[in-house]
């Protein structure tokens, strides 16, 4: 081989080498695990109910109420107590306190009904479930949870209720043939309302009396 044929030879061997040696250095790729979506409330809707006394929100609460003749002295009674009760039966209570209309409203679109004790404008106090509500009326609805078939609903105004709900802790009562925790009522309300407002509630539940 001629000595020119030589180097030109060994000069492209040259530059193959260097062009390879700066090859950049693949780095090992970290994989990126997305962090799970935070799943938004979707709003209360417009309207839910009324129930009626075969609705599986009521049938626990007619029971729980005539078995402990709540009636009688439902003057003297405070939401703490109802639950004290009501826990005494084969029910499972919770009582929700720091609740407003949107929380009453966010149970009975999750087919619960809270119960909560409200003043007449005469002065006595009643116990009352709500069983309903409508946006578009301003009116919620209430019935005696100790009497389901026999008595007659209550429609009231949204700002009439407020009145009446003079509980100054806002405490509702939740009745149920199965267990109640904190974390499935919270993960429940979830599902209506921001999250800040549901972990602002006081839920107290049958192993918290």
């Amino acid at each position: 081989m001629k000595p020119k044929v030589l180097v030109f030879y060994l000069c492209l061997a040259i530059v193959f080498a260097g062009c390879a040696a700066m090859q950049p250095v693949s780095q090992p790729t970290t994989a990126v695990t997305p962090e799970p979506a935070v799943e938004e409330p979707k709003g209360l809707p417009g309207s839910h109910g009324p129930f009626d006394s075969n609705h599986r929100a009521m049938r626990p609460l007619g029971e729980a109420f005539r078995s402990v003749e709540v009636l009688r002295r439902a003057e003297s009674f405070t939401p703490s107590e109802l639950k004290a009760i009501t826990s005494k039966t084969r029910f499972s209570p919770a009582a929700i306190s720091g609740c407003d209309l949107e929380v009453l409203k966010a149970f009975v679109a999750s087919n619960w009904s809270p119960v909560v004790v409200i003043t007449s404008p005469v002065g006595p106090k009643h116990i009352r479930a709500v069983i309903g509500y409508d946006d578009s009326a301003q009116r919620i609805t209430l019935i005696d949870p100790v009497n389901l078939k026999q008595a007659a609903q209550a429609n009231l105004e949204y700002s009439d209720f407020s009145k009446q709900w003079d509980d100054p802790q806002k405490t509702c009562l939740l009745v149920s043939s199965q267990g109640i925790g904190e974390q499935r009522i919270k993960t429940t309300l979830k599902k209506y309302l921001p999250e800040e407002k549901v972990e602002s509630l006081e839920i107290k539940t049958l192993g918290k009396l």
